[in-house]
């Protein structure tokens, strides 16, 4: 079970340490903050809030789409032979 899409993805700019997710209830927002900072080995105390993390995720990801592979010229013909025979078969 997660309780964020970034679970275990998100590391410190600063020392490279895991970004620990704190989610102290209804009356705080959720965020990421450096676990090498809670422990007094780094300086980075920032702390990026999760819902505008998730919200630029998301919506990078959908976006996102791999280029299509390019087909081969054989591939290309016999697709171009079976849509022209389905035709056929589907006029008579």
């Amino acid at each position: 079970v997660f309780s964020n899409l970034m679970s275990g993805l998100v590391k410190c700019a600063a020392c490279e340490s895991p970004m620990i997710y704190r989610d102290r209830g209804p009356r705080s927002v959720p965020a990421f903050r450096c676990s090498g900072e809670r422990n007094g080995v780094c300086h980075n105390n920032t702390k990026i809030h999760y819902p505008d993390l998730e919200q630029a995720v998301v919506k990078w990801a959908e976006f996102f789409e791999p280029a299509p592979q390019p087909m081969d010229e054989p591939a290309v013909e016999a697709l171009a032979f079976a849509e022209r025979k389905r035709s056929e078969l589907l006029q008579v």
